[in-house]
């Protein structure tokens, strides 16, 4: 953005110019925005980030209004949290507690409504992630029930805290591998228990922690736990078919962070996704409420209509993004004169357009806004981008 407005102005190649040197400029100016989004990233310290997230917080009528399990904050008897930290304490690092570990340990923590678990209250002295997001894979069981088969935690930085596969505890009727990942020859051989991953959650979680999650609704259901601060990002993103819409996770991670997610044929992958979601996360706190809000698609899709319909047709336009989403937001028409590019290669291609004597423009295609970024013009075309 800071490199907006040097790209917006009319701008003649002089005669002795040549397209290297604007692909040379072009790099520069990338180079340039890059060290100031690292500048940008070294000044969001833990305690800041932990702080803004407060803003997204759900409350607890949006926590009922939304199923999540309710977190009463039950209080722990006397002695309670001493003895929870002595037995995580003597569970051997790095591994999960045994299954009779795990049982002793949650014998001093209070069950919520409908017998979900939370997390240990805010203790001086004892550290526990501040934000962490959780992602959980599900398989369907002869009870009827959604049961936990994989869950996976990362911190901000996307390090992986927690990824284990869950033997459920009734028998498999669905292991919906195609969203899952799940298959009978992963879970065949596991022993881990969904009581076990509870105490390692409570070992990392207290009642303090932001959890991040994607409709995390789901996945605490599936942990069998209840917690009061949620971060949901299917709730603080907007969706392009209207504000009644959750958008998808792979939709967001598309547009916002140009990632593709969930493309596999081998199903879902649990620690991918909850690292997309901690970014999304991030990228909320950073950027603030309005980013990424969008009520409906069609305001959004004549808004890019309409700038590019003021292009000479004769402009060659290179558009990074997706072709579903230009051509969602742009049009057929605009697409056959236009080259999608994504932003690794699109610096060459404008080099390779402009040499072969096609005025060309950059421009990024979101749902959320639409603009050009930059211009490369040929001999007297005085376009602007």
């Amino acid at each position: 953005s800071k490199n907006a407005g040097r790209w917006a102005k009319k701008r003649k190649r002089p005669e002795t110019e040549s397209p290297e040197s604007d692909t040379a400029e072009c790099a520069a100016a990338l180079t340039e925005a890059t060290a100031a989004a690292a500048e940008e990233a070294s000044e969001w310290t833990e305690a800041k980030l932990y702080s803004a997230a407060q803003d997204y917080l759900l409350g607890p009528e949006k926590l009922a209004l939304c199923e999540y399990p309710e977190a009463a904050g039950a209080p722990l008897e006397a002695g309670s949290a001493e003895a929870v930290a002595s037995l995580l304490d003597a569970a051997t690092p790095g591994k999960l507690p045994s299954l009779d570990e795990a049982v002793k340990i949650l014998e001093h923590v209070p069950a919520s409504t409908g017998g979900f678990i939370e997390a240990l209250p805010v203790r001086e002295g004892r550290a526990c992630q501040a934000m962490v997001a959780i992602d959980c894979e599900m398989c369907l069981t002869t009870a009827g029930l959604s049961e936990l088969a994989r869950v996976s935690v990362v911190d901000p930085g996307g390090a992986v805290l927690l990824d284990e596969l869950v033997k459920p505890r009734n028998p498999i009727a669905d292991y919906r591998s195609k969203y899952s990942g799940i298959t009978a020859e992963l879970l065949d051989p596991v022993t881990t228990r969904l009581e076990q991953v509870q105490a390692a959650l409570l070992g990392l979680l207290d009642r303090g922690t932001v959890l991040a999650g994607h409709s995390l609704e789901n996945d605490l259901r599936a942990l069998r736990m209840a917690h009061g601060r949620v971060l949901d990002t299917a709730l603080v993103y907007g969706s392009s078919r209207g504000p009644t819409y959750k958008p998808a996770l792979r939709h967001l991670a598309q547009e916002h962070l140009g990632q593709t997610i969930q493309a596999s044929t081998d199903g879902h992958s649990s620690v991918e996704d909850a690292r997309s979601t901690m970014e999304l996360a991030v990228l909320k706190c950073k950027r603030g409420k309005d980013f990424g809000l969008l009520s409906t698609g069609k305001a959004s899709g004549d808004a890019a209509r309409s700038f590019f319909s003021t292009l000479p047709s004769a402009l060659r336009t290179v558009l990074i993004g997706d072709k579903t989403t230009v051509k969602r937001h742009c049009g057929a028409s605009i697409l056959q004169r236009s080259i999608v590019e994504d932003g690794a290669t699109v610096l060459r291609r404008v080099a390779s357009e402009t040499a072969g004597g096609w005025h060309s423009i950059v421009a990024r295609v979101c749902w959320e806004r639409h603009c050009a970024s930059a211009a490369a013009g040929g001999e007297g075309s005085g376009d602007e981008g």
